[in-house]
């Protein structure tokens, strides 16, 4: 499982996570402020994981640009220490 998956797993626990807050809140089981801190810090919390999701997409596409490039710039060392 990549890296990837486990942040959007997480990024799913935050919403099942807002809807049980949004559900207690209805059923007047936590009080209006709690609903209020506790929404506002998984908003942060989502923020981040997005963050974390974006640059883990951004250095997949710039490893797998560099793979090749990386590759011939090998083979040309090892080809130049062989002489």
């Amino acid at each position: 499982m990549k890296s990837d998956s486990y942040v959007q797993i997480a990024l799913g626990s935050a919403s099942e996570t807002t809807y049980h807050l949004l559900v207690a809140r209805d059923l007047d089981l936590i009080a209006l402020s709690t609903y209020d801190d506790l929404t506002g810090r998984i908003t942060e919390v989502r923020r981040m994981l997005t963050g974390l999701l974006k640059r883990l997409d951004q250095n997949a596409v710039g490893s797998a640009r560099a793979r090749p490039r990386d590759a011939v710039v090998a083979r040309g060392a090892a080809a130049s220490s062989d002489s």
